[in-house]
């Protein structure tokens, strides 16, 4: 994979190709659900697209000055369109125009407070990620309260602030529930400022593993089988050591004829509860300008593409502004660090968090038809998951 620090406006016209129709100017994967296309030809087109895209405009590039600038403007005008901002430096170089672009990406919310005086160092801590949703927050800690070993566990709630006063009187609720609740061991940390969920979840591991080497995370749209918080901790210890593992995931999405028989292992990463390492989560770099640096390259966009076809798109309207999620910019960096994830026979976690009231999630995905398949065959199961999000 190149590691450049400087792309050129060659690379800028290869993202926009990877990413746009070339003729319509609209989201590649737009195009194919718009017509229908069917969901067993779909990987295929877009893999002879991209490699034909790819070779004429590589062809073009070198021999054709005059085109080349053309295309050196229609990539650089969509990226503008992006409106990146921020204070990080990131130098694009127009060949053409012998000019530098420069874009500034995003600033991550740098809080890092020490939450340390408030842990119980003798206990797992599972951290869970809530807001103003008090219903939904009170279905998940009823399913943690008959988990098993509860006592083992330190249960930590970030709540975040209001974005708005009709906001108040739900977070209030929020804690008063966590507060009332059965759990033994129980703490909030509450911000008075609306800091959005993915600096919510960045600021509160940041903090979490100051003190801890693990940690289970949960977000409050989630029902958690009781033995769930269990697995988590078996699936540490059996993998403690192990480098390639970038966390152990809880949900996997419904495309299995059957249960596996085993726990098995994938590389697209799922956070509907989820478990992570100290030393994995301090490789992370949360800044736009990796996420930038990286998809500038057409092998990571491969790699992407490689793992589940929707991921080009998230990373698009992350850097856009359109979406914001820690998530995916955890997904980037594993593909960075070769992780792969461990998740379980059948999935943990139920997510109830579909609906107007969601930030991030609005309405389900249609389940694909399931088919028997053998979840150690890595190949076939990955397979699946690209038709799955297709």
């Amino acid at each position: 994979m190149s590691r450049h620090s400087s792309p050129n406006c060659q690379n800028v016209y290869e993202f926009y190709l990877d990413y746009r129709h070339p003729v319509l100017h609209v989201p590649i994967f737009e195009v194919f659900r718009f017509y229908g296309v069917r969901k067993s030809l779909k990987t295929l087109i877009k893999k002879i697209l991209r490699i034909t895209r790819k070779e004429l405009a590589s062809i073009v590039w070198r021999y054709n000055a005059s085109l080349s600038g053309q295309m050196c403007d229609t990539g650089m005008t969509w990226f503008d369109s992006l409106a990146l901002e921020g204070k990080v430096n990131f130098e694009i170089h127009c060949v053409h125009k012998m000019a530098n672009r420069i874009y500034r990406s995003r600033e991550q919310d740098k809080a890092r407070e020490p939450v340390t005086s408030i842990l119980k160092m003798d206990k797992i801590p599972v951290v869970i990620f809530a807001y103003n949703r008090p219903n939904l927050l009170n279905n998940l800690l009823t399913t943690l309260v008959n988990a098993e070993l509860q006592e083992s566990f330190h249960f930590i709630l970030f709540l975040d602030g209001p974005r708005k006063a009709e906001d108040i009187p739900l977070i209030n609720e929020s804690r008063t529930i966590f507060e009332m609740s059965e759990l033994q061991n129980r703490t909030v940390i509450a911000k008075e400022t609306n800091l959005g969920l993915h600096n919510s979840v960045i600021y509160g591991m940041n903090s979490v593993f100051q003190s801890y080497d693990f940690a289970i995370v949960l977000e409050d749209d989630l029902q958690a089988s009781p033995t769930a918080l269990v697995w988590f901790l078996e699936e540490a210890l059996r993998l403690k050591g192990d480098r390639r593992y970038g966390a152990v995931c809880g949900y996997f999405p419904d495309i299995l004829e059957e249960q596996s028989s085993d726990n098995f292992d994938g590389t697209r990463f799922h956070s509907w509860g989820w478990a992570t390492w100290q030393h994995v989560w301090n490789q992370m770099d949360f800044t736009q300008q990796n996420l930038l640096q990286q998809v500038m390259w057409a092998d990571f966009r491969r790699s992407l593409f490689k793992i589940s076809p929707d991921l080009l798109p998230m990373v698009v309207g992350q850097l856009s502004g359109r979406i914001s999620s820690w998530a995916i910019k955890f997904i980037v960096n594993g593909i960075q660090l070769n992780h792969i994830y461990r998740f379980p026979q059948s999935s943990l976690f139920i997510n109830n968090g579909f609906g107007q009231t969601a930030t991030h999630t609005h309405s389900s995905r249609s389940q694909v038809n399931t088919r028997r398949v053998d979840s150690q065959n890595l190949f076939e199961l990955e397979r699946l998951v690209r038709a799955y999000y297709a």
